[in-house]
């Protein structure tokens, strides 16, 4: 777990100080993440705890524990705390997920779908086709979280969805890639229910920690381009920082920019089971 929280906190503060365009959101939607990855293990999924800020045209979709890393930093560099000995502590917060750094962009105005995500001081967007689905309205509904809901089903890269929505949150957006709907949907499966995402509260967005950020300076590139770098930089991480800090102006990576992306703590042994073999990509068919 030290290893993890460590991947985690060199990479996670960066994105709060680099961001050239910031929308304000409006509201903000949590789910249970659960993906059967390897089908060997159906009782041991992926499981992360997502939230999704929304504009009227943008939303972007990040890890909850990511984020309450990020917190944890900006509290230890802005509002230190010290132990008996006068040392800054870091608040850990518990961490018993899954956490993936990667960010999911979507604008439904301009029709851009993105990747977010950075190596040390280098951000990257990520391009993705714009995921357009062809929903069938059903007649069945039902209350989740005090909404009324409504039943829909959509394909999408080789698995077929059933989601609910809800015409009272009049916001087209939802989970990952789903979307196009005519109220937010507040949960989604695949009808293999290896692939879902469960309603864990909705709130609408009051202060400025509700920004929907894009990275500055950044380079875009493709998933295949991303995860070679990505690869490189797991199986030499001292060699890739040593990269970083000559790249640097200064020399120096900031602590701030310290994050190693892309972690995921779902893909390495977990307690009582036996090592993952990913072998079930949510994305069945690439096309």
């Amino acid at each position: 777990m030290k290893r993890y929280i460590i991947l985690i906190t060199m990479v996670l503060f960066s994105q709060l100080l680099n961001a050239q365009d910031n929308i304000k959101a409006i509201s903000k939607i949590q789910y249970e993440f659960k993906h059967v990855d390897d089908t060997s293990q159906p009782d041991n999924p992926y499981v992360e705890d997502v939230f999704v800020l929304m504009s009227q045209d943008v939303s972007i979709q990040k890890s909850l524990t990511v984020q309450n890393v990020r917190n944890s930093i900006n509290d230890m560099i802005y509002h230190p705390k010290k132990n008996e000995q006068g040392m800054v502590v870091f608040g850990v917060p518990k961490i018993d997920k899954d956490a993936s750094s990667y960010e999911y962009l979507n604008n439904i105005k301009d029709k851009e779908y993105v990747l977010l995500n950075n190596i040390y001081d280098t951000y990257y967007i990520i391009d993705q086709d714009y995921p357009v689905i062809n929903w069938e309205l059903l007649n069945e509904q039902k209350i989740i979280g005090g909404y009324n809901c409504q039943k829909a089903k959509g394909l999408w890269k080789g698995r077929t969805y059933i989601a609910w929505f809800t015409l009272e949150i009049p916001q087209s957006f939802g989970p990952w890639k789903l979307h196009g709907l005519p109220g937010l949907i507040l949960e989604a499966e695949d009808e293999k229910k290896e692939v879902s995402w469960s309603y864990a509260g909705f709130e609408t967005v009051k202060d400025t920690v509700g920004l929907i950020n894009y990275p500055k300076k950044a380079i875009k590139t493709n998933e295949a381009k991303f995860n070679k770098l990505y690869d490189a930089l797991k199986k030499n991480p001292d060699a890739a920082f040593k990269a970083a800090q000559a790249a640097s102006p200064t020399g120096q990576v900031m602590l701030t920019n310290m994050y190693v992306t892309g972690f995921s703590s779902g893909k390495h042994k977990k307690e009582n089971y036996k090592a993952k073999v990913i072998n079930n990509p949510i994305e069945i068919l690439k096309k």
